[in-house]
């Protein structure tokens, strides 16, 4: 997790169908160690260029030792909680997913993080709400330094 500690931005690109809009989403992404450094936090914070709607989440990111899988508990400003599962797919890509249902309608979310690149995290995420409704985003961010930061 240590490849992903720090501050990122970037802008994602975000496709809703299937009436097919899509928007671009300012983005950042704030990682920093928790819990005796047992588990990483993720601030995540959205705005939308044309709408300028924000949205803002909270993650906590941990190893469960038992399971050999990563957990990622995520909370949304709309007061939705998730809990998907991950793995390392190979040295720098980490992928998670989360199959859940909400007022009737199955939800799958997967999510990619991918840091192949030094200072450069690419984002991806598929959400499928119902049978109807399928949101895309993916974007790159860059890593930004700070003056207290040891990277």
């Amino acid at each position: 997790m240590e490849k992903f500690l720090g501050h990122w931005e970037g802008n994602v690109h975000s496709e809703t169908g299937p009436v097919v809009t899509s928007k671009e989403i300012k983005t950042s992404f704030d990682f920093s160690r928790t819990c005796k450094d047992l588990a990483v936090l993720l601030s995540a914070k959205f705005e939308s260029d044309s709408t300028h709607q924000k949205m803002e989440s909270y993650s906590v990111m941990a190893y469960e030792m038992s399971k050999k899988e990563i957990h990622m508990m995520m909370l949304n400003d709309s007061g939705e909680v998730y809990d998907l599962t991950g793995k390392w797919t190979n040295d720098y890509s980490l992928n998670f997913t989360c199959n859940t249902v909400r007022n009737g309608k199955n939800i799958g979310i997967t999510l990619w993080m991918i840091v192949k690149i030094k200072d450069q995290l690419e984002y991806k995420r598929y959400t499928n709400i119902g049978e109807d409704l399928l949101i895309s985003d993916s974007g790159i961010l860059s890593r930004k330094k700070s003056g207290k930061s040891k990277d």
